[in-house]
């Protein structure tokens, strides 16, 4: 999971963009969990930031991204679509009954 906020999860590694370098190289889910505002202040630097997370996905790897963090990413939904879709990824169908959660897969 890569956040910005500290939590644990059991059985989830929690990385933030401090421990996102050294994080391990083949994760096959990945979650986006970010909902402060400042995180999003620097667009450049988050880009860059999902970008590394998404290169330390496995194939097949699936990316989880709620909407209370592709809500205040630029150009909301649309614009998480456009940034994995030029990572190469696949959106995938929501899931019934989970409410708002985009998906891709590797």
């Amino acid at each position: 999971m890569f956040s910005d906020t500290k939590t644990e999860v059991s059985g989830a590694v929690v990385v933030n963009s401090e421990g996102l370098s050294s994080a391990y190289d083949c994760y096959n889910n990945v979650v986006i969990d970010l909902s402060h505002p400042e995180t999003f202040a620097d667009a450049e630097s988050l880009t860059q930031q999902i970008f590394i997370l998404l290169s330390k996905l496995c194939e097949g790897g699936r990316v989880l991204v709620p909407e209370s963090t592709y809500c205040h990413f630029p150009y909301g939904e649309i614009g998480m679509e456009i940034l994995l879709r030029a990572r190469g990824m696949r959106i995938e169908a929501p899931l019934a009954g989970k409410g708002r959660l985009l998906i891709a897969s590797a």
